[in-house]
């Protein structure tokens, strides 16, 4: 998530689509490569906040069953 979010990939992405159009010698002007959103524009915020609540609150139960155990 760190990765797709920093827009590490966003210049291979970029590469392979502007690769695949030079290739193909595609003349289709309804299919604009350059102006697709790229992994870093589609990051949902969302899903990584969900990820980190449910992270934060089984460290927290398994610090209170972990000390329910041994006390």
């Amino acid at each position: 998530m760190y990765i797709a979010k920093g827009g590490f990939l966003d210049g291979v992405t970029f590469s392979f689509r502007r690769f695949h159009h030079v290739i193909l010698k595609s003349n289709d002007y309804l299919d604009e490569w350059k102006e697709k959103p790229l992994p870093s524009q589609k990051f949902n915020k969302g899903i990584y906040s969900i990820l980190k609540f449910q992270a934060s609150m089984l460290l927290i139960y398994l610090l209170i069953l972990l000390l329910t155990y041994y006390v």
